[in-house]
């Protein structure tokens, strides 16, 4: 008796990535779970990406398109979800190693999430380089939902790290497609925002892949130089510490984006405090923005308050000193 596959798609985009690309593909064929669907879509490949994916195909039943390109990690990535046919859609970059139990895990997780619902789930990393020696070891948190734990956390909805359910899939598309502001977002944020804000988004906490950073990452590069003290100062949030600077860039675009939907009250209010204080050119008056946030301990609320005008000398010094 044959036993059928659960309706898993995993959708990898590629584009020159023949380097690494052997290694994840055989992290995927030796999970512990295998999924109906792998499924490629290729960016205008010009190296030896499609002979490998054609290997694959032949050997697996792998799928893959090319798409004359290049087109973007956005567009590709949506591409890839037009073409996958999975009830619940795994995303994967094409340079990482994904453990054994990564699909058994996420799919255990998420297969008893309401079905029209958007739900997506998520897990953690632990960082390789180039050569798949860990520079960093995986940390395990716990487990969290609700949307506070995904708009006020950047490191829990890696795209690589999650699953979807085909609610959010379609949804994702729709948004993309008619909604044009969206693709000032990567890809991943748009996933996680419409799950946290529209329907469940779940941190497993939990570490199930090793990232490789390397020279020709797309997001994330591995660092090549030392990460000197003005670096340091250079990535720091204005409001510290608070969120990353491009984050809260980030929701002001999710409040235009939503501003046309029906979301609870508590994240309209949130949102919009993040576009006054994306907009905001007063300190001053952005952490009085803080301030007024439920979601922020008061503890934390005075070490913002705090260490921010001494970061905003800092920043001025870097920035006008030249320093490196």
């Amino acid at each position: 008796m044959m036993i059928s596959r659960p309706q898993i798609s995993i959708v990898i985009t590629t584009c020159n990535g023949s380097r690494f690309l052997r290694q994840q593909l055989d992290s995927i064929y030796a999970q512990t779970m295998l999924p109906q669907e792998v499924l490629v879509s290729d960016d205008g490949s010009t190296d030896d990406t499609l002979a490998i994916l054609e290997e694959y195909h032949q050997r697996y039943g792998l799928f893959y398109s090319s798409n004359p390109g290049p087109h973007g990690v956005n567009a590709n990535f949506m591409r890839a979800f037009r073409l996958c046919s999975g009830e619940y859609v795994m995303i994967c970059d094409q340079d990482d190693i994904w453990w054994p139990n990564k699909v058994a895990t996420l799919y255990q997780a998420i297969r008893f999430a309401n079905p029209d619902t958007p739900v997506a789930v998520s897990s953690t990393r632990e960082d390789m380089d180039a050569q798949g020696r860990c520079i960093r070891a995986a940390h395990s948190y716990p487990r969290s939902e609700g949307w506070e734990s995904t708009l006020l956390d950047t490191g829990c909805s890696q795209g690589c790290t999650m699953v979807m359910n085909r609610c959010l899939v379609d949804r994702v598309l729709d948004y993309y497609d008619t909604k044009p502001l969206s693709d000032e977002l990567m890809y991943d944020v748009l996933v996680s925002l419409i799950a946290a804000v529209q329907g469940q988004k779940i941190n497993l906490g939990i570490p199930l892949m090793s990232y490789r950073h390397h020279a020709d990452n797309q997001v994330d590069p591995i660092r090549t130089h030392r990460y000197t003290f003005w670096a340091k100062v250079k990535d720091m949030p204005t409001y510290y510490p608070f969120l990353l600077d491009y984050r809260i860039r980030e929701l002001a675009v999710a409040d235009a984006l939503f501003e046309s939907e029906t979301i609870a009250p508590d994240i309209r209010l949130f949102l919009s405090r993040m576009t006054q204080l994306h907009h905001e050119s007063s300190y001053r008056r952005g952490l009085a923005i803080i301030g007024s946030l439920p979601q922020i301990t008061t503890g934390r609320k005075w070490k913002i308050r705090f260490l921010t005008p001494i970061v905003i000398v800092l920043k001025y010094l870097q920035s006008h000193l030249s320093l490196a």
